[in-house]
């Protein structure tokens, strides 16, 4: 009975077998691989957002605070003043961050000088090298080797202003009239003729060398040649080896990674200190988020404000609140005035602005964590906004543009620093890197160590 089935269903069972030999094959090679992605190392933008949500709240007056303590240096508005998005209402004391300011802004420029003058003084070496070099012990000789001349060789004088090397070709010969004799020169310059004068030097072309002929020789249907750079020379190996040395010299600091990250990390680090500086300027300014009537004023010129108390209130009849919390580890990326894209459950696809106005800085505990009560306001007139509508808030902590970026899951660490696995000539090569800023979607900036177009591989089994 057993035999009839096997022979009724042989095919059917080998069908399977082949099936299941093909699963092992087949699994078996994908362990090997599992796991294994492939990624260029690319240049874009990175953006960091905050994202969390709130209700809706209908607003008609809102309370303005100084996201720092300090003291009132101007009041720009009265009560009852009508003003517009951005106006400044109120400011504090800023002078010694102005001043501030000014040193960094002047370390930052100071750097970048720096930067330009070493790279010109390189070149200016290679440029001083390569003209002493075609200049050296200039020396007119008979051409093809011509030893039978029973005149003194000319002597060169003057100095070269090309910047080509090559060879002047000199041809004396009998003058038309009885005044003596003439040359032709050609080679480094367009073919010209020039007079010799035995008793002075004479003119050769129009790049700086002069002729002198001895007042005795007969030089009639002599020729001659001069060699720029005068390989002939004694002197010719130091002089080339000086140039090409300034050449190694620049090319090497041109090329040196090291050198050239540490630059671009000094001049990164001056200018975020800049941006800091400036950007706690800005915080010591109170503007206006809406067009708006103000209904009071808080502390006035002199006097010192505090982050807990109100320093202007503004009244709009069309405003929304947005009631967020923010998170303590991200309380230092949000700050006032800040851009947040609102997009609300009940009508999705749809965006608004709105702008962060306040931040309290009194913490709160919620289910054991730490966050900070904030208010995001956004102006709308369509009636199909209600208050307690759920909202999701995109607050943006940060932006780099055109930078090179590769994955988050890419990098692996260990003692010596962050590394990736770059692929080359069929290898994975172990390469240390130095990232930078980390957007949302995972990509991390790279600061050193790849290029763009480099492949990484990882495994993410």
């Amino acid at each position: 009975m057993f035999k009839k089935f096997l022979e009724k269903n042989k095919y059917i069972i080998g069908a399977v077998v082949f099936v299941i030999l093909l699963i092992l094959i087949i699994g078996g090679n994908k362990n090997d691989d599992a796991g294994l992605i492939r990624s260029s190392v690319v240049r874009g933008d990175i953006d960091s957002m905050i994202s969390l949500s709130g209700k809706v709240e209908s607003s008609s007056e809102v309370s303005l605070r100084f996201n720092t303590s300090g003291t009132i240096s101007n009041v720009y508005v009265s009560e009852g003043q009508l003003v517009r998005s951005a106006d400044r209402l109120m400011s504090l004391d800023n002078a010694s961050l102005s001043a501030d300011l000014l040193r960094a802004q002047a370390n930052l420029e100071l750097i970048k000088a720096e930067s330009k003058v070493s790279n010109a003084e390189l070149d200016r070496a290679v440029e001083s090298a390569y003209v002493e070099l075609l200049n050296n012990d200039l020396q007119a000789y008979p051409k093809d080797n011509n030893e039978d001349y029973n005149v003194e060789s000319p002597v060169v004088s003057g100095f070269y202003t090309g910047k080509k090397e090559g060879t002047y070709n000199v041809d004396v010969y009998n003058s038309a009239s009885s005044s003596g004799f003439s040359f032709r020169y050609s080679g480094l310059e367009k073919q010209d003729t020039g007079t010799v004068n035995q008793y002075s030097t004479s003119k050769l072309g129009d790049l700086g060398l002069y002729l002198q002929f001895d007042s005795e020789g007969d030089y009639g249907r002599t020729e001659w040649v001069i060699p720029i750079p005068n390989n002939r020379s004694s002197t010719y190996a130091s002089t080339l080896n000086k140039y090409k040395n300034a050449l190694a010299s620049r090319d090497a600091s041109e090329s040196s990674n090291i050198s050239l990250e540490i630059t671009n990390a000094k001049i990164k680090q001056a200018e975020a200190e800049v941006a800091k500086i400036q950007a706690d300027i800005n915080e010591r300014i109170l503007r206006a988020p809406f067009d708006g009537t103000v209904s009071f004023i808080g502390p006035q010129k002199g006097e010192i404000a505090s982050q807990t108390e109100i320093a202007v209130s503004l009244i709009s009849p069309e405003k929304y609140e947005i009631n967020i919390q923010i998170p303590e580890v991200d309380l230092s990326k949000i700050k006032i005035g800040q851009i947040a894209n609102i997009e609300l459950d009940a009508y999705p696809g749809e965006k608004f602005t709105g702008s962060v106005t306040s931040i309290d800085p009194a913490e709160t505990i919620v289910d054991g964590v730490s966050v900070y009560e904030a208010s995001v306001y956004f102006d709308i007139q369509d009636p199909k906004i209600k208050s307690g509508m759920t909202a999701k808030v995109d607050i943006s902590s940060g932006k780099k543009e055109n930078v090179l970026k590769i994955g988050k899951q890419f990098i692996e660490k260990d003692e010596t620093g962050e590394y990736v696995f770059v692929y080359m000539e069929e290898e994975k090569v172990k390469t240390y890197i130095t990232s930078g800023f980390v957007g949302t979607d995972g990509s991390v900036e790279v600061l050193s160590g790849l290029l763009e177009s480099d492949i990484i591989i990882g495994n993410f089994e």
